[in-house]
């Protein structure tokens, strides 16, 4: 089990990466992507989540997927789901 800190760090880093310039954000709606590669299940960290749907230009949803492409190309994903937060290295766009 994670630490409060080491979650804190963890989302502090994200918070960093979502925030700069270049960064894409796409937003699969409800139930309509699952992630590929789950790496880590985290506590949902809504001003996160806020970031991330704004950037996408999307509303807040439960059950979502973001899938982000930093400035460098790099891909990875989160899953907001219930009271967890997902952290993946792909999606999978499937309806479920």
């Amino acid at each position: 089990m994670l630490e409060n800190m080491d979650v804190e760090r963890i989302f502090d880093q994200m918070w960093d990466r979502i925030s700069e310039k270049d960064v894409n954000v796409v937003q699969y709606p409800y139930r309509r992507a699952l992630l590929n590669n789950i790496i880590m299940e985290l506590p949902r960290y809504y001003e996160l989540e806020k970031e991330l749907a704004k950037k996408a230009k999307k509303e807040i949803d439960n059950h979502t997927v973001y899938e982000i492409t930093l400035q460098d190309g790099s891909k990875f994903a989160i899953m907001c789901h219930d009271d967890v937060m997902y952290l993946g290295l792909g999606v999978r766009r499937e309806i479920w």
